[in-house]
């Protein structure tokens, strides 16, 4: 396995970064550079909306988003992947948090309170992020390739379930879900969301 460093990544260019992900042969290396590149942002962001136990599955989640947007051609070259990345995870975190219904009162100050993009990592941070990638490396190898092992119905049961809206602009229903899915009911699209998620977690 080929450790991934931050300063290697960071000298990728935006076009370069793209044309590894389009490549299977390079594709691993691309999600750990854009995955590193995000991670101390995506763990402030979980911090902050409470969501610590789960930014890893939300981070993997917006790497299938991520990709299927590229695949779809449903993003722009001109933007920076690295924050579509990031907001795309965003998105998923208060999504998530709109499914809790902000259990704590706290939380509607803190959706309203998210930092700028200005924040420079010390180098310590810079440390601590390189240590958890390398503890994390073996998964994102995993998930790279169970991704492109991903079957039609997963990637349109992932891409409803995360991406598309309804027309109030709101997450579709699991009712709504199985009827695009052709499915016979809301827990048949469930066990299907289930399922898939659970082949790339596992």
């Amino acid at each position: 396995m080929t450790y991934i460093n931050r300063k290697r990544c960071a000298a990728y260019t935006n076009e370069e970064l793209l044309a590894m992900l389009r490549d299977s042969k390079t594709q691993k290396a691309a999600i750990g550079c854009i995955y590193l590149l995000a991670q101390e942002r995506l763990e402030w962001m979980a911090r902050n909306y409470g969501l610590q136990e789960k930014w890893l599955d939300i981070a993997n989640d917006g790497v299938i988003i991520l990709i299927e947007k590229i695949e779809q051609n449903a993003y722009d070259p001109a933007s920076n992947l690295v924050p579509f990345y990031i907001g795309i995870c965003r998105f998923l975190m208060l999504g998530d948090l709109r499914d809790q219904k902000r259990r704590a009162k706290g939380n509607a100050a803190i959706l309203d309170n998210d930092p700028t993009w200005a924040e420079v990592p010390s180098p310590e941070d810079i440390r601590v992020q390189i240590e958890d990638i390398k503890a994390h490396q073996d998964q994102l190898d995993q998930l790279a390739e169970k991704m492109k092992k991903l079957t039609d119905i997963c990637k349109k049961v992932f891409r409803l379930r995360h991406w598309e809206k309804d027309e109030n602009g709101k997450r579709l229903s699991w009712a709504a879900i199985a009827s695009q899915m052709g499915h016979e009911n809301a827990q048949v699209s469930k066990n299907t969301y289930g399922r898939c998620k659970k082949g790339l977690i596992d």
